[in-house]
């Protein structure tokens, strides 16, 4: 079961990080370009590690689907029963 991830639990400095990113490629700038300009300005990943281009898509594209996730999430409870899809596990309320 996938848990639904909010942008409350990113860590402050982390989620810095993501903004800046998401803010530079707005600008116009590439992969490239993003990496040299965090590791210029001595910004490193959360594990203290210098960022490299194909690092920063990730993160870009993971922070991208995470604010998808969060915009298109709906629950709706209306039955006094759920699935887990993982086959047979059935709970009733």
């Amino acid at each position: 079961m996938t848990q639904i991830l909010t942008l409350k639990d990113i860590p402050e400095d982390q989620l810095k990080r993501l903004l800046l990113i998401e803010t530079l490629y707005e600008k116009g700038l590439n992969s490239v370009q993003i990496t040299d300009f965090l590791n210029s300005h001595q910004i490193s990943t959360p594990t203290g590690l210098s960022y490299n281009p194909k690092l920063v898509w990730v993160t870009h594209n993971k922070f991208q689907k995470r604010k998808k996730r969060i915009n298109n999430t709906l629950v709706s409870v209306d039955q006094d029963y759920f699935y887990i899809k993982e086959g047979v596990k059935f709970w009733t309320v």
